[in-house]
């Protein structure tokens, strides 16, 4: 396969898998559904997850239909990139779990830039009423909450996102990248790590 063609279709399915990741964070930490930027995803990301929309359950407010679809499409670009490129055929277990491994890192780095985001929004227009400000707002909320509810009170200095984004590192650091060096996963087949 030409590496012209590479690049492209990674971008497409980066860009698939991103939206899926992103509903199914938005739909876990219950943004608000009539948001237009929430609908815009929904409509969006709606036809690949129909065919299987019955077959898989939610588990609470966790879209697992909206999960196994977003790993099975990242398994089968890195299962296909893998052949075209390498002439290798990955083990399917060891795909799926590179792949859901994968999508957890996606949904670290979505919650790492959404902190990004509003970090600036409160700098630069810090009561905006904007949908995008409001769903960057329910993103980082779940994180934030308790966090908040430990840090002490410091005179109106939220030192919160700094504690996330230290747990985030950690997390990333520690946890993603220990579990994909003991599984030894190709990253640079995968998005997220």
């Amino acid at each position: 396969m030409s590496q012209a063609l590479i690049g492209p279709l990674n971008s497409v399915f980066s860009l698939i898998v991103f939206f899926l990741v992103l509903r199914l964070v938005l739909q876990a930490v219950q943004a608000n559904y009539y948001n237009p930027i929430c609908q815009g995803i929904n409509k969006l990301s709606a036809p690949l997850l129909a065919p299987t929309a019955r077959l898989i359950p939610d588990v609470g407010p966790i879209s697992l239909n909206t999960l196994v679809i977003a790993v099975a499409l990242q398994a089968l670009f890195a299962g296909g990139l893998a052949y075209a490129v390498y002439g290798q055929v990955l083990p399917l277990v060891m795909l799926v779990l590179w792949s859901l491994l994968s999508v957890i890192g996606m949904v670290i780095k979505l919650f790492f830039f959404a902190l990004i985001i509003m970090i600036i929004l409160s700098w630069v227009a810090p009561q905006a009423d904007h949908p995008g400000a409001e769903l960057v707002w329910q993103l980082t909320e779940p994180l934030m909450a308790p966090v908040r509810k430990v840090m002490p009170d410091l005179g109106g200095l939220d030192l919160s996102p700094i504690v996330v984004f230290l747990l985030i590192q950690m997390f990333q650091g520690s946890v993603l990248a220990g579990l994909a060096r003991a599984l030894q996963m190709p990253t640079s087949l995968f998005m997220g790590l």
